[in-house]
């Protein structure tokens, strides 16, 4: 409980400082226009957690289960959510090319370097 509290003070720390830093600019335009800005502040970040996370989590059940259903055999359990992704947009877009010789030959070469 004490991370989603820590994250909810971080966010007024957030807010707080747009409100302090439009009001030494002496933009007095009330709490709208700081609120919109903190908006788009925590898009960005939370854009950039995730973009950091993905490069660091393991693949997903779910695109584990996708290589599977490729043909893949054996999926290793070091792969990260990154390469997944990686390896799965490569896998379908050579389908929806209706390119099934080179998905194959793809899965193959996953097959051989995983084995």
């Amino acid at each position: 409980m004490g991370n989603v509290e820590d994250e909810i003070e971080g966010y007024c720390q957030i807010f707080e400082k747009i409100r302090e830093r439009l009001s030494r600019a002496g933009i007095d335009v009330g709490d709208e226009v700081a609120l919109r800005i903190f908006e788009e502040v925590v898009k960005d970040l939370r854009g950039s957690k995730r973009r950091k996370w993905g490069k660091e989590a393991l693949a997903t059940e779910k695109q584990r289960e996708a290589l599977l259903k490729f043909g893949v055999k054996k999926v290793p359990e070091n792969l990260k959510m990154e390469e997944a992704s990686k390896i799965l947009n490569g896998l379908i877009n050579l389908s929806k090319k209706s390119d099934r010789a080179s998905v194959n030959k793809a899965v193959e070469e996953l097959n051989m370097r995983w084995a």
